[in-house]
């Protein structure tokens, strides 16, 4: 498989990779779409460490890890870099609060040919939701106001401060409506 690397200075590389295996707990996904994000964009001018910093995906199923019951290979999913821990000690995961969990773990290098992800930060898609809509819908886009929303200590709230309009802002415009 072949995977992206920034170098910096605007210049990229494609690096030969072994196909990667799922763990237990985990799925391996054929890449649809990335996209690359605001916060990669120094690694990509050289001001930032080089790698791949890609955190945005969609894609198929093809492998999947032991342990893994609700995931097939064939279904579409939605990536999320973060996995809960799902320790049943842990106070966010055991209140199914998964987004506040701080003992989390970062699945990141989406920008290659396979994925590896936890099967509990994957989310299933629609047939007809399109790539690059998946892409924003569980990315930074919406991903991030969606789940910011639901950090709301008060659900009833009827006012709402957003500070920016960058993609992060205007998602949460969309998600406050």
């Amino acid at each position: 498989m072949k995977k992206l690397h920034f170098l910096g200075n605007g210049k990229l590389e494609y690096l030969e990779m072994e196909d990667l295996t799922p763990g237990p707990g985990q799925v391996v996904v054929k890449t649809a779409a990335t996209v690359i994000c605001g916060s990669e964009m120094k690694a990509f001018r050289g001001e930032g460490r080089p790698g791949n910093g890609g955190h945005e995906g969609s894609g198929v199923i093809i492998k999947v890890g032991e342990g893994v019951t609700n995931l097939k290979v064939g279904m579409r999913v939605g990536l999320s870099p973060i996995a809960p821990c799902d320790d049943p000690n842990c106070p966010a995961c055991s209140a199914g609060k998964d987004t506040w969990c701080t003992r989390f773990r970062y699945y990141g290098d989406f920008h290659a040919d396979q994925i590896l992800e936890s099967a509990k930060a994957v989310q299933p898609l629609p047939d007809d939701v399109d790539w690059d809509v998946a892409t924003l819908i569980t990315g930074d886009g919406l991903g991030v106001p969606y789940h910011s929303s639901r950090k709301f200590i008060d659900q009833d709230a009827k006012t709402v401060s957003i500070i920016g309009a960058g993609p992060s802002g205007l998602g949460n415009v969309i998600m406050q409506k």
